[in-house]
């Protein structure tokens, strides 16, 4: 959680569900201490998180600062969102929007870039909202306003018409628009895959530890992955003979 003010974070377990609120409450209440959370989980052991701190990502984000970009989001052929953040209604509305995956969380931060950078073409929004740490505007909160024109407001989450549905990742690289060729090469560069490795955790964590710097964690946590599935010793073998062999040339 993330309070602005004077850029406070603070972080809670899943079993300190009551602490949250609490110091969510009482720091929100102070003049100009917006609050923010984080859509993907990131190492416990960062303070100052970055992309290559993130772990799991359960889903996409956009961000709507202005009505005809919330149009575009709300109108789009069989990708509702899962959910509505509302940020603001003065001057004009204001909203983000959540997808979140029926399947298990992507692991690499880039193809979630990919994916977010695919709905702010879309909305034709604020670029800035698309990086795997971004932070969001947590509901239930007071928005401070501190951008010339606004006001203090409350932040609401609802559910879209014909939304509040998780969605899969190939229903999202279907209806979103594509990327320009030049960018979705560079995508490819930096370790995206095609669909059927986003959706196997198992290649996932594979490519991360590719992609480095840091490929001990990941690969211990492949390797616990693949024997708790039930892979067969041939086959973890031929999966990470090729991860084993970079991270050895990295190593060296």
């Amino acid at each position: 959680m993330n309070a602005t003010a004077n850029c406070l974070f603070r972080r809670f377990g899943l079993d300190e569900i009551g602490r949250a609120v609490r110091f969510a409450a009482e720091t929100n209440a102070r003049p100009g201490c917006s609050l923010h959370f984080r859509p993907a989980t990131v190492k416990a052991d960062t303070q100052y998180t970055h992309d290559g701190d993130v772990v799991q990502i359960p889903g996409i984000w956009g961000d709507a600062d202005t009505v005809p970009s919330g149009e575009r989001i709300l109108s789009a052929d069989g990708i509702i969102p899962s959910a509505q953040i509302i940020t603001g209604r003065y001057p004009a509305l204001r909203c983000q929007f959540l997808w979140l995956f029926s399947t298990e969380p992507i692991l690499v931060a880039e193809w979630s870039r990919e994916l977010n950078r695919r709905v702010q073409l879309l909305s034709d929004s604020d670029p800035a909202v698309t990086n795997p740490s971004t932070l969001m505007r947590l509901p239930g909160s007071i928005a401070w306003a501190w951008k010339p024109g606004r006001q203090p407001e409350l932040t609401e989450w609802i559910t879209p018409d014909g939304g509040g549905n998780s969605i899969t990742i190939d229903q999202l690289k279907a209806r979103l628009p594509e990327l320009a060729t030049a960018s979705a090469s560079a995508s490819r560069a930096n370790g995206a895959a095609a669909a059927d490795e986003l959706l196997n955790p198992c290649h996932a964590l594979i490519e991360q530890a590719r992609i480095g710097p840091l490929w001990h964690d990941p690969t211990l946590r492949a390797v616990a992955m693949m024997v708790s599935r039930g892979f067969p010793d041939h086959g973890r073998a031929s999966d990470l003979a090729e991860l084993l062999g970079a991270a050895d040339s990295r190593r060296c």
